[in-house]
C-alpha cells in the first residue's frame, strides 16, 4: 500500500516520541463557522485546547485524518491532495473521497481553496514532533482547527478515536473497533496452535525509508507499521534493532546479510490492495540469497495486503489477508 510510504516519509518526523494517548487541538476560539445550533464544545488537543463544533457539518480532513472521517462517514468536504486514495483507504470508500474537494499538501496547503469550502472545523492528524512543518496558525484563522498527533506506530487507533471524535462520529468509530476486536479474538483462538509453534518475520526493501541505506532490506517487528495488527492476533516476529536503524521496531540489513531472518518459519512481505508485491520488494524476493531462507524454501514467503493499516474499518482487511496467510500453515 503506497499509504506506507506517507507512514515511512513522515515517521522520522515523529521520533516515536509521543504517548498514543497523545490528541490535538489548535487555533482561535472564534475562527470558523460555528455548528448550525450555535453550539460548541472543548476539544483537548496536542497543543492546547481549541472550542470546536458540538456538531461539525463541514469538516477539512488532513493528512492522517482525511482517511478515518471518511471511512467513519463524517461530513467532510476536504481532504488533502492524494494521487492514489484507491491504495490507502477502503474499497468502499474510494469513490466517496475522490468525490471530495483535495485542496494540496498538508505542508503546503492551499489556503483559498479551504477558505472556499466554507469548513466549520479542521482537523489535521500529523506526527507529534513535526508540528513545525504544518501551518496550524494560519488554518485556525481559516475555522477551528484540531491537531492530533500521531506517536509510536501502533498509536493509530487513538488517532483514529480522537478524529471520530472531533467529527463527532465516535458512536460509528465504537461500532466498528468493536468489530475489529472481534475477529482479531477469533483469529487468535481460530489458530492458537499455528501461533503457538510458529517464529514470523516482516521484511521489504527499504527504498523510500527516511535514513537508509541503498539497497538495504528493512526489517520489522512488532509493533511496526506493517506488524502492529499482526501481533495483536498473536503473531511472534522475530528481530531487534540494529546499529544502521533508528527506529526501535526495525532493523537495516545489507542484501548479503539476509540470513538474519533464517529463523523465522514464515516470511511476510508487503502487498499492495490487489496482492501485487511492489517493484522493489519482488526485486529482494527474487534475489539468490533470500530464495535460500528457510521460508522460502519451504513455500513460506506470502504478501500481506493491508498489512499497514491505520484504520479499523481497513485493518479488518489486513485480518482477511492473515487468515488467508495462517490457514497455509501446519502447525
Amino acid at each position: 500500500m503506497t499509504h506506507t510510504v506517507l507512514l515511512r516519509s513522515t515517521s522520522v518526523l515523529a521520533a516515536l516520541a509521543l504517548g498514543a494517548a497523545a490528541c490535538g487541538g489548535s487555533g482561535s476560539d472564534d475562527a470558523g463557522a460555528d455548528a448550525v445550533d450555535g453550539q460548541t464544545r472543548t476539544f483537548e488537543g496536542d497543543n492546547g485546547q481549541v472550542e470546536i463544533p458540538a456538531d461539525p457539518e463541514r469538516v477539512v480532513a488532513l493528512s492522517y485524518a482525511a482517511q478515518p472521517a471518511v471511512e467513519l462517514g463524517g461530513e467532510v468536504v476536504g481532504v488533502h491532495t492524494e494521487d492514489n486514495w484507491e491504495e490507502n483507504i477502503h474499497p468502499d470508500d474510494v469513490d466517496t473521497i475522490s468525490g471530495i474537494e483535495q485542496v494540496g499538501a498538508t505542508q503546503e496547503i492551499n489556503f483559498e481553496a479551504v477558505a472556499n469550502l466554507e469548513p466549520d472545523l479542521i482537523v489535521v492528524a500529523w506526527p507529534a514532533d513535526g508540528w513545525d512543518n504544518v501551518p496550524l496558525e494560519e488554518l485556525g484563522e481559516l475555522a477551528p482547527t484540531a491537531d492530533i498527533g500521531l506517536g509510536d506506530p501502533d498509536s493509530w487507533k487513538e488517532v483514529e478515536a480522537q478524529v471520530a471524535d472531533a467529527i463527532g462520529v465516535s458512536d460509528t468509530y465504537e461500532d466498528v473497533e468493536e468489530e475489529y476486536d472481534t475477529r482479531v479474538a477469533d483469529l487468535g483462538e481460530e489458530y492458537a496452535d499455528v501461533l503457538e509453534e510458529t517464529d514470523f518475520a516482516f521484511t521489504r526493501s527499504s527504498e523510500g525509508t527516511p535514513g537508509a541505506g541503498a539497497g538495504q532490506v528493512l526489517q520489522e517487528f512488532g509493533p511496526a507499521w506493517n506488524t502492529s495488527i499482526a501481533t495483536e492476533v498473536g503473531l511472534d516476529f522475530i528481530g531487534e534493532q540494529n546499529e544502521a536503524s533508528h527506529q526501535a521496531w526495525a532493523a537495516y540489513h545489507p542484501l548479503e546479510e539476509v540470513d538474519q531472518l533464517s529463523g523465522a518459519d514464515v516470511v511476510l512481505t508487503e502487498a499492495r490492495p490487489d496482492g501485487e508485491v511492489p517493484g522493489p520488494t519482488a526485486d529482494l524476493l527474487d534475489q539468490d540469497v533470500f530464495e535460500s531462507l528457510p521460508a522460502a524454501q519451504d513455500g513460506q514467503v506470502h504478501p500481506l495486503p493491508w498489512s499497514d493499516a491505520t484504520t479499523h474499518k481497513s485493518a479488518l482487511l489486513t485480518l482477511d489477508s492473515l487468515d488467508q496467510v495462517l490457514e497455509q500453515i501446519e502447525p
